[in-house]
């Protein structure tokens, strides 16, 4: 994977803004956000993982449920 490092902001709409370079090819992308240090402490509203964010939903899925889901495909 190539990376290109590249410069934006967030707006007041939470929106982030960015100028790509012309001739980037359509295509699913990782996007990794560096924050200035002064708004580190920020990072703690940030899950590190979503992992456990529905577990207040009951949502119950078993084994069979995936299997059924996987055979769907």
């Amino acid at each position: 994977m190539a990376t290109i490092e590249l410069h934006g902001r967030i707006n007041e709409a939470g929106k982030l803004e960015v100028d790509l370079p012309e001739g980037l090819p359509a295509g699913d992308v990782k996007v990794t956000l560096e924050l200035p240090a002064e708004n580190a402490d920020l990072l703690s509203a940030v899950p590190e993982s979503l992992y456990g964010l529905w577990a207040d939903l009951n949502v119950d899925i078993s084994e069979e449920d995936i299997g059924q889901a996987r055979s769907e495909r």
